[in-house]
């Protein structure tokens, strides 16, 4: 192979790494964005129901969520104060139902920030 040719085939390589790494990135974010949605949702079911409505106006905070988590790059810590600090928006700083529905609402973001650094460590999302 001549010099020339080692070249573009390195090119090509590195042309289809970094557009597999976007679409990780992507699709990293759009699970940030579903699980914010999800948390508010399987929160407001598991403890009085969900309506068609509620999930509409729930979505607005579950987004910010999410839009802050795949920023921040949130971990464990990081998700579970961004999620007490949406829940308090969402609710007001009283909460809409009873501490249990708070604390079970941070502990499964927790739960989904110690998802993401699991899958930051296996290299799986970037």
């Amino acid at each position: 192979m001549t010099l020339q040719q080692l070249r573009e085939e390195h090119r090509l390589q590195e042309e289809t790494r970094r557009e597999r790494m976007l679409a990780r990135r992507r699709s990293t974010e759009a699970r940030y964005l579903l699980e914010g949605v999800m948390l508010f949702a399987l929160t407001e079911f598991l403890f009085g129901g969900l309506s068609a409505g509620r999930l509409l106006v729930l979505a607005v905070p579950g987004l910010a969520l999410g839009w802050t988590c795949a920023r921040l790059r949130a971990g464990q810590t990081g998700y579970a104060v961004a999620a007490a600090v949406a829940y308090v928006a969402a609710y007001g700083p009283f909460g809409h139902f009873a501490l249990w529905h708070f604390v079970v609402f941070v502990v499964l973001a927790g739960a989904a920030g110690v998802m993401h650094q699991i899958q930051r460590a296996d290299g799986s999302e970037t």
